[in-house]
């Protein structure tokens, strides 16, 4: 019974594995075919939105790569859902929320708007020590420290930068 157990758990990694292998295969494909590459659509929507961005995501839209961005907006005190076609560069608004009511989320994008920091420069100083295609940003509070953390997805498979807001500095994070 032991030795089944085992078996099947060893199934299951080399499956996962195996799984994971192949999303990394189909978004390193996405991206090299994608005509609006992550690093240019971050820099169009900062372009046309005033305000900070806090988080940016890949994701399939009716079969399609699309980018997914959040934006701050401290004049209106909102939270911007936005979305654009990595092929058409469409650009849409999913969903606007007010941020004055979530005190930890006023206070973290207030750190955000205080530092200088931006995602653009997170995402540059996590690929100067992990070189890859970025995948995912997203601003987070740990422990008392706000920080950008940086999804790259390299030769070897995805890996995490953080950045820390105050410093600038970028953090490698272990597997």
């Amino acid at each position: 019974m032991k030795l089944l157990k085992e078996a099947v758990l060893g199934l299951f990694l080399v499956s996962t594995a195996a799984l994971a292998g192949q999303e990394d295969v189909l978004l390193r494909l996405a991206l090299e075919n994608a005509k609006i590459k992550p690093e240019q659509a971050i820099q169009k929507i900062t372009d046309r939105y005033s305000g900070f961005l806090s988080e940016f995501g890949i994701d399939d839209e009716d079969g399609s790569m699309v980018y997914e961005f959040t934006i701050i907006d401290p004049q209106d005190s909102v939270e911007l859902e936005v979305i654009m076609d990595a092929d058409s560069g469409k650009i849409w608004l999913d969903e606007k929320d007010a941020i004055s009511s979530n005190a930890l989320k006023r206070k973290k994008y207030q750190l955000l708007m205080n530092s200088g920091m931006t995602l653009k420069k997170a995402v540059d100083e996590a690929q100067k020590i992990v070189p890859g295609q970025l995948v995912e940003a997203e601003l987070e509070q740990e422990k008392g420290i706000v920080f950008f953390e940086i999804e790259l997805l390299t030769d070897k498979g995805e890996r995490k930068v953080i950045v820390d807001l105050q410093s600038g500095k970028p953090i490698p994070v272990t597997r």
